[in-house]
């Protein structure tokens, strides 16, 4: 199953999903998110190929259950779909923020998912930076001492990034996209987020966008350290491993030929998540054409697809736990 891509307005978005991924039909200023493949309510992608086009990824997943699912993710997760895609456009910083954990997650928003997440970045300008964790040791009420005088920005941990690098942002742990930074982003399927701090900037009426200081402090896991991985450097059709989390496990493509690929033996749903270039993939007499900047849902029953690059991709292969 292929989705049309849910984009998403941001007071820090930019114009590169439209000019990079084709998406110019939607003209929309500071688009800051596309959301590739989501089953957040009230944000659910449509499928929009074959017998299901216009039904929901919800909706699938009650009709097929394990069949689409897989026995232990359905048994997991029932018809919730575990992971939300997502390609970011960061023009300007987003906020510093953190995200609740399961725990935390369903005892104040009584919801299945917290949210993990993990970057690739896909382009970066020169000078890019994110933030992840704190320079130096902290705790609930040093932090809190400088919010309250306004010297958060003295003890976040900035990195500079290039293109290439990926990190795992756990729940947990404090964060921020700087500007310039076009990254893809897989995650836990969840909208939580708790801002500490937004650079003081306002919208065009004036008006800051609501803190959320209490939760936030409660949220974060002061000894988390952040792993940077740089530089990462695929083979060639073949799959590399990237990041292996609780909660989904990726690995990347980068197709320059035909490659066959048996998914007997993983008993879960896989997505292949095109970066760059297009591919076909070929299944029981089907082919579907999957251009960069969107996805393509396998069924856990489907055994052996074949991918097949126009001249050559680079995909992310997604499979949740």
């Amino acid at each position: 199953m292929k989705f049309n891509p849910i984009l998403k307005y941001r007071i820090w978005g930019g114009h590169k999903i439209q000019k990079n991924f084709g998406f110019s039909e939607k003209d929309m200023d500071k688009c800051g998110e596309a959301w590739v493949l989501s089953g957040v309510k009230g944000s659910e992608s449509i499928v929009s190929n074959g017998h299901f086009a216009g039904n929901t990824l919800l909706e699938m997943s009650e009709i097929f259950m394990d069949d689409l699912l897989g026995e232990e993710l359905y048994k997991k997760h029932n018809d919730e779909f575990p992971v939300l895609l997502k390609i970011i456009d960061a023009d300007d910083f987003l906020s510093v923020q953190v995200h609740p954990d399961d725990a935390m997650a369903k005892v104040k928003h009584n919801m299945r998912n917290g949210k993990s997440e993990m970057w690739y970045i896909i382009h970066a300008e020169p000078g890019a930076q994110i933030v992840a964790g704190f320079n130096q040791p902290m705790n609930k009420e040093k932090l809190l001492k400088h919010i309250e005088s306004g010297t958060i920005k003295d003890i976040l941990n900035f990195h500079s990034v290039n293109s290439g690098d990926m990190i795992f942002i756990p729940a947990g742990m404090v964060h921020a996209t700087g500007s310039g930074i076009l990254l893809a982003e897989i995650q836990q399927t969840s909208d939580i987020t708790y801002r500490l701090y937004d650079w003081d900037r306002t919208d065009e009426h004036g008006k800051s966008r609501e803190l959320h200081i209490s939760d936030a402090l409660d949220a974060i896991d002061y000894e988390l350290k952040p792993n940077l991985i740089r530089g990462f450097n695929p083979k060639v059709n073949q799959t590399t491993p990237m990041i292996d989390t609780p909660f989904f496990k990726t690995s990347f493509v980068s197709l320059h030929a035909t490659v066959e690929k048996n998914l007997e033996l993983v008993d879960s749903c896989v997505i292949y998540f095109a970066l760059s270039g297009s591919f076909d993939l070929q299944s029981d007499n089907e082919i579907i054409k999957v251009n960069s900047g969107s996805c393509v849902l396998i069924p856990a029953c489907m055994e052996n697809i074949v991918l097949v690059p126009d001249h050559k991709a680079e995909i992310v292969e997604v499979i949740g736990l």
